[in-house]
């Protein structure tokens, strides 16, 4: 990791983050991977340069950041909303220990929402996630002490339907790309989000990546902050579709930008639909 590669970060999530707290380490190599989606908006990614090795992810992601890398974050500050993106299938990268400041009671007490994006990744070949890594990422989350939020992938509760099995929790939004998301809530029928008409020149996304991580993080965020499930699905999805209509994050968070946010919220919610 270099001082360049710092610049560009900061560069990519602009304004809208107020500051970046790299992890170092002198026998770290920072993980780095291509990743694009396909024709039907697929993830599909590879590593470079052995960067998920033991050096790399493997190694990196190995209980860091820690509960400790956490605690410093926040300083004296107590009841942050934490959102993690976790590694759940049967054989994580770093062993599962990403999710270890989970399973920590005093970073947990001091947190006033946590929300979970697990990971489990579908094969290359047959696009679904194998039984075994559905399993594995089942006893991972129902083995977490504390989870407000929960927010995988179609692919991953897909393959948890085919188990006969769900790991429900408060609130689950399940993400489907451009099929929107489902709610499930304790507090309501489960409610199909539909997306946004995006703003492009076809009407496709610019570059969908990192899109379905906004609208999660987004979700732990709002509902963190006291916003009724379905209003945070909404905005959720608006953030979302800003993020298609963009080649890179959107870096300046304008008056413009919010406008846009406001606008593809107001749709979405003008369509949602409550399933009895």
């Amino acid at each position: 990791w270099t001082p360049r590669d710092s610049a560009a970060l900061r560069a990519a999530v602009g304004a809208g983050v107020a500051e970046v707290l790299p992890l170092t380490g002198a026998d770290c190599l920072t993980p780095r991977i291509r990743i694009w989606h396909d024709a039907a908006q697929n993830v599909r990614w590879y590593p470079e340069d052995g960067s998920f090795g033991p050096r790399g992810a493997d190694g990196l992601w190995r209980n860091r950041p820690s509960a400790e890398d956490i605690a410093a974050a926040l300083g004296d500050g107590d009841g942050a909303v934490l959102h993690i993106v976790g590694e759940a299938g049967a054989e994580p990268a770093g062993g599962g220990e990403d999710l270890a400041p989970l399973r920590d009671p005093a970073l947990l007490a001091r947190l006033a929402f946590v929300g979970l994006e697990p990971v489990a990744f579908a094969d290359a070949e047959t696009g679904e996630v194998s039984p075994a890594d559905a399993a594995a990422a089942k006893a991972t989350i129902q083995g977490l002490p504390r989870l407000d939020f929960l927010c995988p992938d179609a692919d991953l509760d897909r393959a948890w339907r085919a188990l006969r099995s769900s790991v429900r929790r408060p609130t689950e939004a399940v993400r489907d790309g451009p099929r929107g998301s489902v709610l499930y809530s304790a507090k309501c029928a489960p409610v199909v989000v539909p997306v946004a008409r995006l703003r492009t020149a076809d009407g496709a996304p610019i570059n969908p990546t990192g899109a379905g991580n906004a609208y999660a993080g987004a979700m732990t965020a709002l509902l963190g902050s006291g916003v009724p499930p379905v209003e945070a699905a909404a905005v959720a999805t608006g953030i979302g579709a800003v993020v298609c209509e963009h080649e890179t994050l959107p870096t300046e968070w304008n008056w413009g930008l919010l406008d846009r946010i406001l606008e593809a919220t107001e749709e979405v919610t003008s369509k949602v639909v409550c399933e009895e």
